[in-house]
């Protein structure tokens, strides 16, 4: 398996030099315990060991915190490292020289091309009568010619061939454009098509000005497609949402000669208020706040102000950002607006001059963390002061510098009339609490916990990478995770799978089920797997047809009824030939 950077095996010929024993050895003291090794978590506060480590495939996972993954996650996650940093750093470790395909340097520029092409074939779509509709809906959200142009604003057309023979005329690859998800083939007829149909396009631009990513929004009120309104390009290897800020380009300039930026969530909101003259403005790109972003922030200048919606979504959002901005070292100030508005609309309604004086007024994180702390409790005594040390804990640890963080627990504890000494040992004990559930997943099942038919298929998985990628069936059995299926069968090395999974509960999941001992009959347990999956599958699809029924039912349409009656009917079959295969 190639990753992008490196050539064809090169991952491989780092894991087998790497002493990963030696390596998470620095961090924490680990001891023999059969073939595996265990030691204190790193990652959460123990005092009885939880962590155990397979040195020979790179893995690791601790049954306290569930944190789990491969040599190549842990340094991206003690060291703030990129998979390819991680990768280079056990190299040099290891002694090997560090190769690159020759290519790589061609390609990715191949693939920035391709995006800038896309993103002026998008913008020309918008000036041109096909793009009549989308500038009216711009010019109702009160964004001018100007604003549209300076952010590179586009329209995707509603037929999908416009794209890739606009491609094919200018004699070039597709093969740029499929990987940066732009165009696909047909599986019938191999006919290309574009990804992004009917919809105003966000080009996101490094802080460079390049073009690397899109979003796109649908604008027609009768538009019956399903999904969320914004979607945003997938990760691929010139675009990596987590790093990038909307608007930062166009904002970088005012930011420095503000000296703050602002931060709201949507693009629209940064299109508003660039257009109202407040230009030290970036969003983030369709995902939560992450560490790297705000580190991009702390470049430009010292200061943030965390302009969020003022629902509750927002709310929470702001709560969310503070410690990852303070642990950026940035100088964090709050504004919140109304129940219903968000800087878009506030800005168009009420005007520029209104927003900046709440800009400019904006109250710090501290005062504001400690205000809203009090108001979650009607007391004013030992209640309310847990309360406020609750709210306080994880922003207070996130504070690098010593001096200002001695200051706040000293301000801290004048307040709420305890010793610093006291507050200082709550606040530990706190801190650990909520990083513990943090880590643990310790929150509501319905969100936290991997649906069953979500540990099956990781079950599967893990089966096949024990057994060095042979294929328990033919057809690829994955509904939430099929892409996994692809690259586990071709032999891949589960230390390279777990660094390719982003989401941290599928990553612990499948880290714990690696490390668990081999069944005694692997095929077996394969068929098991199998049989338990589909029958979960089959349950899925019984319950959506129902629903349809529910549907079809009220709307009397007695042919779709039929229908579904013949599904369910197939259904009911196949789920009692499983049930005669089960042991």
């Amino acid at each position: 398996m190639s990753n992008g950077r490196f050539p064809s095996g090169f991952v491989d010929k780092v894991l087998a030099a790497t002493d990963v024993a030696a390596i998470i050895g620095r961090y924490t003291t680990l001891r023999q315990r059969g073939k595996s090794l265990v030691g204190l978590c790193p990652f959460h506060q123990e005092k009885t060991p939880s962590f155990t480590v397979d040195p020979e495939r790179g893995l690791y996972y601790c049954f306290g915190c569930h944190a789990g993954g491969s040599i190549f996650n842990f340094l991206m996650e003690k060291e703030g490292f990129s998979f390819y940093q991680a990768v280079e750093f056990l190299a040099r470790e290891a002694g090997l020289e560090i190769p690159r395909l020759k290519e790589k340097g061609e390609d990715t520029q191949g693939l920035t091309k391709a995006a800038e092409f896309a993103a002026q074939f998008f913008q020309k779509a918008l000036a041109a009568d096909i793009g009549k509709e989308a500038r009216e809906y711009l010019k109702s959200r009160g964004i001018s010619k100007s604003t549209r142009e300076n952010f590179k604003l586009g329209w995707a057309p509603a037929n999908q061939l416009h794209l890739p023979n606009s491609v094919e005329k200018a004699k070039r690859e597709i093969e740029p454009f499929i990987k940066i998800g732009l165009i696909s083939r047909a599986t019938n007829d191999g006919t290309f098509f574009a990804t992004i149909r009917d919809a105003l396009v966000f080009p996101i631009e490094r802080s460079s000005g390049v073009v690397v990513g899109f979003a796109h929004r649908r604008i027609k009120e009768n538009d019956s497609r399903t999904g969320p309104k914004y979607i945003n390009s997938a990760d691929n290897d010139i675009y990596h949402k987590s790093v990038l800020l909307y608007g930062l380009p166009q904002a970088r300039t005012a930011i420095r000669s503000a000296g703050k930026s602002i931060l709201v969530e949507g693009y629209f909101d940064v299109l508003a208020l660039a257009e109202k003259g407040i230009e030290n403005v970036v969003a983030t790109c369709g995902t939560a706040l992450t560490p790297n972003q705000a580190s991009i922030l702390a470049r430009y200048a010292p200061k943030t102000v965390v302009l969020f919606d003022g629902d509750e979504a927002g709310y929470r959002a702001t709560l969310r950002s503070i410690d990852i901005l303070i642990g950026a070292g940035l100088d964090v100030f709050i504004v919140r607006l109304p129940e219903r508005e968000d800087p878009d609309s506030f800005v168009m309604t009420e005007g520029p001059d209104k927003l900046l004086e709440k800009i400019d007024s904006a109250t710090g994180w501290f005062d504001w963390l400690y205000n809203i702390s009090w108001g979650k409790t009607d007391s004013a005594g030992v209640s309310g002061a847990y309360a406020v040390v609750e709210v306080m804990a994880i922003p207070l640890a996130a504070i690098t510098d010593g001096m200002a963080k001695n200051m706040y627990i000293r301000d801290l504890a004048g307040r709420l009339g305890t010793s610093e000494e006291s507050l200082r040992e709550q606040l530990k004990k706190e801190y650990r609490k909520q990083r513990y559930k943090t880590n643990t997943g310790e929150t509501t099942k319905e969100n936290d916990e991997l649906p069953a038919d979500a540990r099956l298929e990781l079950a599967l998985i893990a089966s096949i990478l024990g057994g060095n990628g042979e294929k328990p069936c033919e057809e690829n059995p994955l509904i939430r995770y099929p892409g996994l299926w692809d690259i586990a069968i071709s032999g891949v090395k589960p230390a390279e799978i777990l660094a390719e999974i982003a989401d941290e509960r599928t990553r612990s999941f499948l880290s714990e089920i690696l490390l668990e001992p081999e069944p005694s009959d692997v095929e077996a347990h394969r068929q098991a797997l199998l049989l338990k999956l589909r029958r979960v599958n089959i349950d899925r699809k019984i319950r959506e047809l129902n629903a349809k029924l529910d549907i079809a039912e009220r709307s009397g349409s007695d042919i779709e009824k039929k229908q579904i009656f013949e599904e369910l009917s197939k259904l009911a079959r196949e789920l009692g030939n499983l049930s005669n295969k089960e042991p």
